[in-house]
């Protein structure tokens, strides 16, 4: 897929997703002592990203529980193993070096109380027609807002992924019922999948799309869902972005879209890091400074 010149491009990345992955990818990277990889992978993933998407525009996605989600399943995202206390204090002195560097180069971060970034790229994708939104994502739960000018960016060696892709992959039937093939298998997102009645092996993505297909049995799948429809209906609650849709909408989530571009306060946190100030973050600021 090629950038359009038409509409600008508004870049939607998920916040933890992005620092955890630059942790993983730098947990020795110290300066001065101090560990600094969490930063460095999150500055380096940015502006590798809005580079390659040509984007003008960026919005940061974070995750802000406690999550709505659990009202309808307490136990939503409670069996994730739990972080080092010395690491996680680490890594939140990280995050704070990234909301610096965030606010000094003029991109915005989203964050609502009780909802998840996935669910604030939907409302923003939603509500950005005059954009062409690429969400940096390689999250299946996405697929069920891609549409005419919203894709999906999954890296530099696997490229955009559009409503098109989606389609020829799965098929439309799939393609306008993936909230079904979500609620039965469970996604990724902490999300149970559903059990067959008599069964201990919940379904995966594979028994999902055979059933919304219509591929299986159809004595089978009528008792699957006379005994499992409780369970069904609370997926497919939990699945569905946004979540829950009667909390926020479009309209009454607020992103200041354009902030203020200070390249010396960026070279200045990066500098105080220990980080070279590279080529690639200064084209992602030079773009950015264009789209204010």
């Amino acid at each position: 897929m090629r950038a359009s010149n038409l509409k600008p491009t508004l870049l939607l990345i998920d916040y933890n997703n992005l620092f955890y992955r630059g942790s993983n990818v730098h947990p020795d990277l110290e300066h001065n002592g101090q560990f600094t990889g969490g930063f460095y992978g999150f500055v380096q993933q940015l502006a590798s990203t809005a580079n390659e998407t040509a984007a003008q525009m960026i919005v940061a996605c974070k995750d802000t529980p406690p999550y709505f989600r659990t009202t309808d399943f307490p136990a939503f995202k409670k069996g994730r193993s739990k972080v080092d206390p010395e690491w996680a204090a680490e890594l939140q002195k990280n995050k704070v070096m990234c909301d610096k560097f965030l606010q000094a180069a003029g991109i915005p971060i989203a964050a609502e109380k009780g909802l998840e970034a996935d669910d604030l790229m939907a409302i923003l994708a939603s509500n950005c027609a005059d954009h062409r939104v690429v969400i940096a994502s390689n999250d299946s739960d996405m697929y069920q807002i891609l549409q005419d000018g919203v894709c999906m960016y999954r890296g530099k060696d696997r490229g955009y992924y559009t409503r098109k892709d989606f389609v020829e992959q799965y098929g439309e039937e799939v393609a306008s019922n993936w909230v079904e093939v979500l609620a039965l298998s469970g996604g990724h997102n902490g999300v149970p999948s559903i059990k067959f009645p008599g069964t201990v092996k919940g379904i995966g993505e594979t028994t999902a799309l055979q059933i919304v297909r219509g591929d299986m049995r159809k004595e089978r799948v009528q008792s699957l869902y006379k005994h499992k429809r409780k369970r069904i209906e609370r997926n497919r609650k939990l699945c569905r972005l946004p979540y829950p849709l009667y909390r926020i909408t479009k309209d009454n989530l607020r992103v200041p879209y354009k902030g203020t571009l200070r390249e010396r306060e960026v070279m200045r946190q990066l500098n105080i890091r220990g980080i070279q100030y590279t080529s690639s973050v200064k084209s992602m600021l030079d773009r950015l400074h264009k789209g204010l």
